[in-house]
């Protein structure tokens, strides 16, 4: 009976790809010297504001499936905890930068709840939770860019990441100050962010019925 009972519960998790939350990508480690990072938010346009998306390239050796985002910004305008919604997209990386004309985060992302809330290094933490984004292996760009209120002083700003991996971010202003174009951060540096999933669990083909008994014989 306990080796049936093992060979089923083996054969559960084979069919259902159960797997553990897990970080998946981990650039959490921001400059708090350097406050004034990167502006990346939808705070408006010109003259009253400005709209500025930025992209982190990632990569995964696993499927995976995403289902939170964490970024990290100055903790200035106390309007930012106002903050309830951000633009997310995932773009395939073909390139350096994402591509012109086709990775845009505010025309083909998708507009997803956050919560902000300022910890204690004096940081907003902003997080999309509850998100189900499946993903093959692969290199992949991420911008996830809040609606985050002006202010009297302007929108708070995405700390960069002590860490540079792959190619550096970049970004994309919107309101047509700039031409339309990708840019790779000026410092060579990303933007801190922290993508937390499962790491999808594929049955494989090759294990028959038989196969599995004879595991626990």
């Amino acid at each position: 009976m306990k080796k049936l009972l093992l060979t089923l519960a083996a054969l559960t998790i084979m069919a259902t790809g159960a797997s553990a939350q897990t970080v998946l990508w981990d650039q959490s480690d921001f400059d708090m010297v350097e406050q004034w990072g990167m502006w990346d938010a939808v705070s408006g346009c010109a003259p009253f504001g400005g709209s500025i998306h930025y992209a982190n390239d990632f990569w995964t050796g696993d499927e995976v499936r995403i289902t939170r985002v964490t970024t990290w910004y100055t903790g200035f305008n106390f309007e930012t905890a106002s903050t309830v919604e951000a633009y997310l997209a995932i773009f395939p990386k073909t390139g350096n930068i994402p591509v012109d004309g086709v990775d845009l985060p505010q025309e083909n992302g998708t507009l997803v709840s956050v919560t902000a809330t300022l910890n204690g290094d004096g940081a907003y933490e902003i997080v999309a939770d509850g998100l189900d984004i499946y993903l093959t292996q692969g290199e992949y760009w991420l911008s996830l860019t809040p609606l985050v209120p002006g202010g009297p002083w302007g929108p708070d700003f995405h700390f960069r990441a002590m860490t540079n991996w792959g190619d550096p971010s970049a970004w994309y202003e919107y309101c047509g100050q700039f031409a339309p174009a990708w840019t790779p951060n000026i410092d060579s540096l990303d933007a801190s962010m922290r993508i937390e999933g499962t790491i999808e669990v594929v049955p494989n083909e090759d294990h028959t019925w038989s196969d599995m008994k004879t595991m626990f014989r």
